[in-house]
Order: structure tokens, then C-alpha cells, then sequence
């Protein structure tokens, strides 16, 4: 179905069924074009935002504090930093969801990462066995793709606590 050195665009030499093949092939090409791309400039931001803090009581400049926190203020720092009451109020919220991801290890932003990943190619899934369900080897592909990336995502930013959970 999918062949690009046969695209067929013209309304009166093809059926629409041709030309929407062709569109479509077209437009998988593109993005399976850009995709790699996006998950290097992905995984570069990532990369780069993966600083801890520091510590409170170590010695700062003016000008790291700046770069760091945002601010100079020194309560303002103390009142967002994260605390082990603002940690039990978090587990409280998303402990269940984050069971098993190893949060010391990769941070709060990856660990809610993880999940939104998790919970959106799902989503995903489900959408494209509905919208495809007269086409079966759509939903093969989209779920060949999806669990693709999800495995490309885990093995990279290795968030779980042990292998077996990366399943």
C-alpha cells in the first residue's frame, strides 16, 4: 500500500482511494523523516536539564543562586524548595502511579514524565484501534511505533527501580 515511487496524486487518472494511499504514505514519510530528529533534540534537552539542585547549605554566589533558583531571595528559595513534608504530600497524590520508578534516581519531572509517556501511548493505542479498526494493519503499526518509542524512552532514562518492571 505504501509505495513512494508510485505516488498518485491526479483525481482523473486514480481513485480516491489512491490518492488517499498517497497522501498518507507521504505524510508517514515525512514524519518518520523528522521523528529522529525530534527524539535526538528530545533526549539533548533531557540531557541538559539533568543538573540536581544543590544543596541549601553549600556556598553560593550571588549569581549561581540566580542561575539555579531564578531568584535571589532567600525565602522565596526555601519556601519551593522541596522538603520532606512537600515530598509525603506528593507520594500522596502520585503514589500509586509512580510505583516501582526509582524517583532519587532520575527526579520528580522525569518520574511524572514516565507516567504521562506511559499513560498517553495507551491512549494512544486505544485511539488508533478505534480509528482503525477496519484497517488491522494500521493498528499493527501504530502499535509496532508505540511500544517502539516507549522502549526507546525507558531504556534510555532507565527510570525503574528493576529491570523486570520495565515491561
Amino acid at each position: 500500500m505504501i509505495n513512494l515511487t508510485d505516488l498518485r496524486f491526479s483525481a482523473s487518472d486514480h481513485t480516491a482511494s489512491e490518492i488517499y494511499n498517497s497522501l498518507f504514505a507521504l505524510t508517514w514519510f515525512i514524519f518518520a523523516l523528522i521523528f529522529p530528529f525530534f527524539i535526538v533534540g528530545f533526549y539533548a534537552y533531557k540531557i541538559k536539564l539533568d543538573r540536581p539542585l544543590p544543596n541549601l547549605r553549600d556556598n553560593m554566589t550571588i549569581k549561581q543562586l540566580k542561575t539555579i533558583y531564578g531568584t535571589i531571595d532567600i525565602d522565596e528559595i526555601r519556601k519551593n524548595a522541596y522538603t520532606k513534608e512537600k515530598h509525603k504530600k506528593f507520594m500522596a497524590k502520585y503514589g500509586l502511579l509512580l510505583d516501582g520508578i526509582d524517583i532519587p534516581k532520575v527526579g520528580k519531572k522525569l518520574a511524572l514524565a514516565v507516567v504521562f509517556v506511559n499513560l498517553l501511548r495507551k491512549f494512544l493505542l486505544a485511539a488508533a484501534i478505534m480509528i482503525f479498526i477496519d484497517y488491522p494493519s494500521f493498528v499493527i503499526f501504530s502499535f509496532n511505533f508505540n511500544v517502539l518509542f516507549y522502549i526507546i524512552f525507558i531504556n534510555w532514562n532507565e527510570p525503574y527501580i528493576e529491570h523486570k518492571t520495565l515491561c
